[in-house]
């Protein structure tokens, strides 16, 4: 087949064909030997219509025989012909897959089903429709082109449709997808990692863990650090700590153990803080800023102490639909992070780095750390006399912040993820630091 052809092909409509050309469905599935002589003159007349007139008198034969032999394919199949030819051919689709609902395996419903699929560019239908069509007919090789366009067509459809939803937070919709276009490419390492991303955001860490030792399969290469990690928090999620353990190990045993080891400890740290919502921490360690409702639940989840010690409450109108309000609850009224104007929290305003100093440095005071003693470090844009100075300061000298290369520490920007992170981090060795001392 020429180049131009094959392109032809690939570009054509699916219009009704001449009625001569059109199969005699008796040839699919035998006629009754008491339906034979109606079915064919039924047949003939179908044949021999020329006008709209005649195709009714057709349409009202076959109407009656069906009431006498319900659901019979051919019948259906000479339904469905007939609405090629009305004045809205799109009416035979529906009719074409009646015909397919009653007897799986036609191959002449198969046929024209995946052809009006392709035609109006629906390609994960028609990807299934052909993949049926040729495992009972292999008497359309013209169709092949079409077959494997609409096979590519439809995974790219799939994951693009699969990545949105997953985007938007639709899991159980992407996780469906992902399936499908597995279903299409089932030997793609890349598919069965994408889903098991899904699954874990789910909590479905079984299932999670199950792909993600598939796609190690399939690689054919090992498993990735990035793959590894996922493996732990899977078998850490289960309850199978031994085997997280082992695994975290066997990674610290490949390049650099120390710092891999380093890194599996925290990732297990992790899991112990998060628990069933990782996923929520990944989303805010990854963020170019984060939020004040983001910053409560960091600040509890690092420091579970602060939950317990005594506490004002306070009122807040706008955080009963936030999924961090008892985290909020209890920053607020301990007077870490302050309420605003109206008795409101904002849990979604993006907090600075100024009022994240302030924030850290009431944490420490409240958990005990001592003042650093160390001589101030020079901010270019912070003076002595400032109200943010000594917060500013207590951060700088922790190390839980640091300045940019020009001596700045921008109490207007946001502060990210990975920096509050680090601080919490920071600050919790500094307190153990204390405790030892003692």
């Amino acid at each position: 087949m020429n180049s131009v052809l094959a392109i032809l092909i690939l570009l054509q409509a699916f219009s009704p064909p001449p009625r001569a050309a059109l199969e005699n469905p008796a040839v699919e599935t035998p006629i009754p030997k008491k339906l034979q002589k109606d079915y064919d003159k039924l047949w003939m007349k179908l044949l021999a219509s020329k006008s709209p007139k005649d195709d009714s008198k057709v349409a009202s034969d076959t109407a009656k025989l069906l009431q006498k032999n319900v659901d019979f394919p051919p019948l259906l199949l000479i339904r469905a012909y007939l609405a090629f030819y009305e004045a809205q051919p799109s009416d035979a689709e529906p009719q074409f897959a009646t015909v397919l609902a009653k007897d799986p395996n036609n191959r002449i419903a198969l046929y024209y089903l995946s052809e009006m699929a392709y035609s109006r560019s629906d390609f994960v239908n028609a990807s299934d429709l052909y993949a049926r069509l040729f495992a009972v007919d292999s008497t359309h090789p013209e169709l092949e082109p079409k077959r494997q366009r609409a096979l590519l067509l439809s995974i790219d459809t799939l994951l693009r449709n699969a990545s949105q939803a997953e985007q938007s937070g639709q899991l159980a919709d992407a996780e469906k997808l992902y399936r499908q276009a597995i279903l299409r490419a089932p030997q793609s390492a890349e598919f069965h990692a994408r889903l098991a991303g899904v699954l874990a955001k789910e909590m479905k860490w079984a299932e999670a863990f199950a792909e993600l030792q598939r796609q190690v399969e399939l690689s054919g290469a090992g498993a990735s650090e990035e793959t590894q990690s996922q493996m732990v928090m899977a078998l850490t999620q289960l309850g199978r700590i031994e085997e997280a353990s082992a695994l975290t190990e066997h990674r610290g045993g490949t390049g650099s153990s120390d710092i891999d080891r380093e890194r599996g400890d925290k990732e297990l740290e992790d899991l112990g803080r998060w628990g069933t919502e990782i996923a929520r921490f990944r989303v805010i360690e990854s963020s170019e800023m984060i939020s004040r409702e983001q910053l409560a639940v960091l600040l509890v989840r690092y420091f579970p102490q602060i939950a317990e010690l005594p506490r004002t409450s306070q009122i807040m109108t706008d955080i009963q639909d936030s999924w961090a309000s008892s985290e909020i609850q209890t920053v607020v009224a301990l007077g870490i992070l302050d309420p605003l104007a109206n008795h409101t929290f904002q849990p979604s305003r993006i907090v600075t780095r100024g009022e994240f100093a302030t924030a850290m440095a009431r944490l420490s005071r409240i958990i005990g750390a001592k003042l650093n003693s160390a001589a101030p470090i020079p901010t270019s844009d912070l003076a002595s006399s400032g109200p943010l100075y000594q917060d500013v300061q207590l951060v700088l000298g922790y190390g839980m912040l640091s300045l940019d290369k020009a001596e700045k520490f921008g109490v207007d920007e946001p502060v990210t993820g990975q920096e509050a992170v680090i601080a919490g981090v920071q600050l919790i060795k500094i307190l153990q630091s204390f405790q030892q001392t003692r």
